[in-house]
Formats: structure tokens, sequence, C-alpha cells
């Protein structure tokens, strides 16, 4: 059932649409593969170290190589072997990280790889993250120590042409215009 008499109440201000209006994929994987991937970058109470904490999940027999860059420069790496599948964890040091905010955007890389038994990369895959530390200290909320300030909307992804099917350039035509406009 689509509608009922409160759905005014209830969905006044956000369009339900039925069906798949998304693009959806498919992945074939290998044996030896990624499962999930859980990064935890932390920062030292003066903001001075990081380390990031790493839980990836396998499936298969074969060899983690990690590998940590700032832009195009490698800044730490591990490489750990797996078996029957199972959690691979790690920790990697970062001194004197550059830190995450809205306005500055410094993100990290981690390059994963995943080698078989017989020592043929069969998997690769990378993730960005930022060091940052959100705290509400006295009441103020505050990122990596200094006061931050939230201006939100209620928004919802809705395309005037598409529907629900919003591209990347459209959003960021409104989070520009957003920005813009306080």
């Amino acid at each position: 059932i689509k509608w009922t008499s409160a759905s005014w109440c209830e969905d006044q201000d956000f369009f339900r649409f039925s069906g798949i209006f998304r693009s959806v994929w498919l992945l074939a994987v290998p044996q030896a593969h990624l499962a999930d991937i859980r990064l935890d970058p932390a920062l030292s109470a003066d903001y001075s170290a990081g380390v990031l904490h790493a839980r990836i999940r396998t499936e298969g027999a074969g060899t983690l190589c990690a590998a940590l860059y700032d832009g195009a420069r490698r800044i730490a790496g591990t490489e750990q072997p797996f078996a029957a599948g199972g959690d691979v964890t790690f920790a990697l040091d970062v001194p004197a990280p550059k830190l995450w905010s809205a306005e500055t955007p410094c993100l990290y890389r981690l390059r994963l790889t995943v080698r078989d038994a017989a020592g043929a990369v069969c998997e690769a895959a990378e993730q960005k993250f930022g060091f940052r530390r959100f705290e509400i200290r006295n009441g103020i909320m505050e990122l990596n120590g200094r006061r931050i300030v939230f201006r939100g909307v209620n928004r919802h992804e809705f395309s005037a042409r598409t529907g629900r099917a919003v591209t990347r350039a459209e959003t960021l035509q409104d989070v520009v215009t957003m920005k813009k406009n306080n």
C-alpha cells in the first residue's frame, strides 16, 4: 500500500517511490578476498600523533598487504598472512597527522592488496579516511579541539528531472549553493 490516510502527515516533505531507482551491481569475488574493511583512526590527546587501527575480514587463504599513503608518499605498511578467512588486525602509526575538517578535508589512502596462496594478486581495494576527533566538552561541540557550529537544512535527495536518482553533479550543486547561502 503506497498511500494511506496518514501518508501526508508522515511524508509531507519526502516523496516515496516504488521499485529500483538506483544502479544495481553484481559482484564476483575470488576465493581469497576482502569481505569487510573497518578503519578506526585515532588521535593522541594533543593531536600530535595518529594511529590507524584496522580490522579486515577476509575469506579464503592468502596474504594481505596494506600500504598507507599521504598523497603519493607511502608513510607506513604491513603484510600479514591469513588462512581460512577471519579477521586480520593491525595498527599503523602516523606522526603529525593532517587533521580532517569540512573546510580542509585532508584524506589519507589505505591500499589493500590480497595475494592468494600462490602469490598472485587477486584483489585490491583502496579506502580513504581522515584523522579527526569530535567531542562535546562543557556542552560545546568541538572538532579537533575547536568549537564547531552546525547550520543544517532538511534536505532530501531529489531531482526535478529524475526523481530519486540524483547525479553527483546535482548533489554538488546543491551543497555549493547551500554553502554560498551560509
